[in-house]
């Protein structure tokens, strides 16, 4: 097994897909994807998908639906009236981008609002970057009452502000870096782990799959910031 991270970098992601075409991998699970879909379509190897919806290949992914209306069920429960979302609802080729988009149906129905904001990749790997942005996004929104974000910038979030309603989406180990923990939706990162080399084995051993997409469910994780 060889674990590989492209950093976003296209140049990379080809250089891996031409190493599985050339033999020296019998599989590939990819977590994020940033060449067409017809660059992958056009290989005729063992691929799972993790987020990226690619016609024709495979996807073992959280249920983000799920999490989305989770999300949004706790934001009203708390008496949320806007809350700042960091899943952009456009992206229909991202599985991910489903929390967002039953996050806005939940909040919606009950006439809150929902604002998207984003992150670039450099300030979600780099906490000092993050921290910097999430000032700024304050300053933006200072009548934000509750802040659902991947785990570092929650954890930003809440090194930054004390008083607004804090989901992190992911629930790692950084939703406990603080003194306070994180609420968190949960994926179960090691059913995915397991649903995908299942998966991908099967494709290895040119063994029919019973399904083409498989949904794990996630879960609530009580902190201190709801």
């Amino acid at each position: 097994m060889v674990i590989c991270n492209t950093r976003g970098n296209q140049d990379k992601e080809r250089e891996y897909l031409d190493t599985l075409e050339r033999n020296l991998f019998d599989g590939l699970i990819v977590g994020s994807a940033f060449l067409s879909d017809e660059y992958y379509m056009n290989i005729e190897k063992p691929i799972i998908s993790l987020d990226r919806i690619i016609p024709g290949i495979p996807l073992v992914t959280s249920d983000h639906h799920q999490g989305g209306i989770l999300a949004g069920e706790l934001f009203l429960e708390k008496g949320c009236k806007k809350v700042m979302c960091f899943s952009d609802p456009t992206r229909m080729e991202l599985a991910s981008a489903d929390s967002a988009r039953a996050l806005i149906d939940v909040m919606e129905k009950h006439n809150r609002e929902v604002i998207i904001e984003s992150f670039q990749w450099e300030e979600v790997v780099n906490y000092q970057l993050c921290m910097k942005r999430t000032r700024t996004l304050l300053d933006q929104y200072p009548d934000v009452d509750g802040i659902m974000a991947l785990d570092l910038c929650a954890a930003a979030f809440l090194k930054t502000e004390k008083n607004k309603k804090i989901l992190a989406y992911d629930g790692t180990y950084a939703t406990d870096f603080n003194y306070h923990s994180i609420d968190s939706i949960v994926q179960d990162a090691k059913k995915v782990a397991k649903e995908s080399v299942n998966m991908l084995i099967k494709l290895i051993n040119d063994q029919p799959l019973k399904k083409r997409e498989v949904l794990v469910p996630v879960k609530y994780k009580k902190g201190d910031t709801l």
